[in-house]
């Protein structure tokens, strides 16, 4: 009879066999969310993660924001699952970059100078997911080379000095 040394009964849910990562190395790897369809170690995979979390409470994200604004209209659904995947496993991981919030509705109660910095967080989210797909030979946003900004500086400046 084979006995299988590698399998242990108490931290198997721990263990994610697409990315080969136990929980602590998955709690600490940036480049989880490039798998989104993978399960994680705590039962789920992002995408489902994502779900369970925000579209079936139907509150407005701000990866929809992201979606909604004309630059964006034409990006492909993989681009938005890739996004989806990059919050989502953020906000698990508990990393010093994830959105101070990711509702809609929570953004607009918080300080203007926060919702500044948590709109120039999701520009940098978005142009991770948009580089990283381009050199996976994806294509984002068909016929689109950069990533699109989604307030200029000057539009910035604007609305923090009315506040």
């Amino acid at each position: 009879m084979m006995e299988n040394l590698e399998f242990d009964e108490t931290s198997q849910r721990h263990y994610s066999p697409v990315t080969g990562m136990w929980m602590d190395e998955w709690d600490n790897d940036p480049t989880v969310w490039q798998h989104p369809a993978a399960e994680t170690p705590y039962g789920e995979s992002l995408s489902a993660e994502y779900d369970q979390r925000y579209r079936q409470t139907e509150t407005k994200t701000l990866v929809d924001v992201v979606m909604e604004q004309p630059a964006f209209r034409n990006a492909t659904n993989e681009f938005r699952k890739y996004l989806e995947a990059l919050v989502v496993s953020r906000q698990m991981q508990m990393t010093a970059d994830r959105l101070m919030v990711v509702e809609d509705e929570q953004l607009r109660r918080l300080p203007m100078s926060q919702q500044y910095r948590v709109a120039q967080q999701l520009q940098r989210d978005t142009e991770t997911v948009f580089n990283w797909m381009k050199t996976q030979g994806m294509e984002p946003i068909p016929q689109t080379s950069q990533c699109p900004v989604m307030f200029t500086q000057e539009q910035a400046a604007q609305v923090l000095n009315q506040y």
